[in-house]
């Protein structure tokens, strides 16, 4: 009984676990206390999709369906010391979606995704003024470099890339 006792505790501990792993960039947001316990996760320049490194190649208007976007969409592969990066970005209407994987030798080390949104509807307040895109973070998604989603979504934007910058990596 012990034993069987264990086991099912074991599995709803690893099932637990594994949701909370899933929720735990929300956590962050929703508890700003935790910043005292994890205070890596809290440094923005941590995720950033900012172009950094060699630009190797650039490719705008990507044709697959989950790429299509009616504002557009854009993705980059740099190559920085002993990695490599690609950022995608899919601009909409109303938000946008900004990707980054970092990788060596296909294997990624690390991604994560920002929706930004455009709280005034994306548009000037005043006609013909200088004030620019009003953009708010609605949510930062680490993503877990060895699940099967990030590597399926990985391998789909990485193979519109040509091959020989891509050996470079």
């Amino acid at each position: 009984m012990r034993i069987l006792f264990g086991i099912l505790l074991g599995i709803l501990l690893c099932v637990g676990s594994v949701i909370g792993l899933q929720r735990f960039p929300q956590l962050l947001k929703s508890y700003p206390q935790l910043q005292t316990i994890f205070p890596q996760l809290y440094d923005s320049y941590q995720y950033n999709h900012d172009a950094e490194g060699k630009l190797l190649q650039t490719l705008e208007m990507l044709d697959d369906e989950e790429y299509k976007s009616t504002e557009g969409n854009e993705a980059t592969l740099y190559q920085l010391d002993g990695q490599c990066k690609i950022n995608l970005y899919l601009f909409g209407e109303s938000n946008q979606s900004l990707t980054s994987y970092y990788f060596h030798n296909d294997q990624i080390l690390r991604a994560y995704e920002t929706n930004l949104i455009y709280p005034n509807g994306g548009f000037n307040p005043v006609p013909n003024t200088k004030e620019p895109f009003k953009l708010e973070k609605s949510y930062l998604r680490i993503m877990m470099p060895n699940s099967i989603k990030t590597e399926l979504e990985f391998e789909r934007i990485k193979n519109h890339f040509n091959a020989k910058f891509l050996k470079k990596c």
